[in-house]
């Protein structure tokens, strides 16, 4: 039965007990307090809703310090740049290599998310670009050039849940790939004209030897050697004891001796070193069929 109290808000279980004359009995009560059992399971719900989110976030930090190592925290441009960087240097296996390896923490974060709402485009993506389902190990990340344009989906979706990006303790990084020997900020130009390119000359012990000449008019050519491997070049201007020759004309010589150009001149074709200046005579058409010395193959 309900007891006296205030309404609506204190039950009372009351059990009738005989009524004996002279003696007052406590009538026992078992009392359902309402309002301490409202907050005690806001509290708890609270609680789960917390924990919930702590293991989203963490299995957030760990699939993104997978995908993208240290860059994972970086700006949208370098983020990509590391991407492609770690494309390059990782070819291991599906599975145990880089990407495939961050399946489980993609696993992992897809299990955390469950039906959280602020969370719940990152689950979709992770379901429409890994392939994510309810059974565990069914995320696979992409293995081809696509990559980076579903991880940006990911750090996108991620953002707009509330989720932040930090970097996970214990989670492989993966390897970058050699630095390039060439990169734009490097380079320099042969020449501060446009010249057009004469040869290859490629030697026994593996060097390359081409001429720059320019491109109309007349001049001098200038000559440069690639060392073996490639791993050094040298470029170099012709001696001014060298006539400038018209530039349709000059040919780059086969002789290994040094850097030969041969053009016309009112002798007709003579070839000269580049780097002595010094003439000498010179038969055959067309570049890398000239020669100095021995037989020269004209082709009809």
């Amino acid at each position: 039965m309900r007891a006296n109290g205030e309404r609506g808000e204190r039950w009372c279980l009351a059990k009738e007990w005989p009524k004996v004359p002279g003696m007052t009995r406590l009538v026992p009560r078992s009392v359902f307090d309402r309002s301490a059992t409202r907050a005690a399971l806001l509290g708890a719900l609270s609680l789960a809703a917390c924990s919930g989110a702590g293991d989203t976030q963490k299995s957030w930090n760990a699939l993104s310090t997978c995908l993208a190592g240290p860059a994972a925290t970086a700006t949208l441009p370098a983020r990509v740049a590391a991407l492609r960087s770690y494309e390059l240097g990782n070819t291991g296996a599906a599975k145990t290599g880089w990407p495939g390896r961050c399946g489980t923490f993609a696993d992992d974060l897809y299990a955390a998310i469950g039906t959280d709402s602020d969370s719940a485009p990152l689950r979709r993506k992770l379901h429409e670009r890994f392939a994510c389902g309810d059974s565990k190990g069914t995320c696979t990340p992409p293995t081809d050039s696509s990559l980076i344009s579903v991880a940006t989906e990911l750090w996108e979706a991620a953002t707009g849940g509330g989720l932040k990006t930090e970097a996970a303790a214990g989670v492989p990084a993966p390897n970058a790939a050699p630095a390039p020997l060439l990169s734009a900020a490097a380079w320099r130009s042969f020449s501060d004209k446009p010249q057009r390119l004469v040869g290859p000359l490629l030697t026994p012990d593996g060097r390359a030897i081409l001429l720059l000449k320019p491109s109309e008019g007349r001049g001098r050519p200038k000559g440069c050697e690639f060392s073996a491997g490639f791993s050094k070049v040298a470029c170099f201007d012709a001696n001014p004891a060298m006539p400038e020759l018209p530039a349709q004309s000059i040919d780059l010589v086969n002789d290994l001796t040094s850097v030969f150009a041969a053009g016309l001149t009112d002798q007709g074709l003579v070839a000269y070193d580049l780097k002595s200046g010094q003439k000498s005579d010179v038969r055959g058409t067309g570049a890398l069929r000239l020669v100095r010395d021995g037989l020269a193959v004209e082709r009809g």
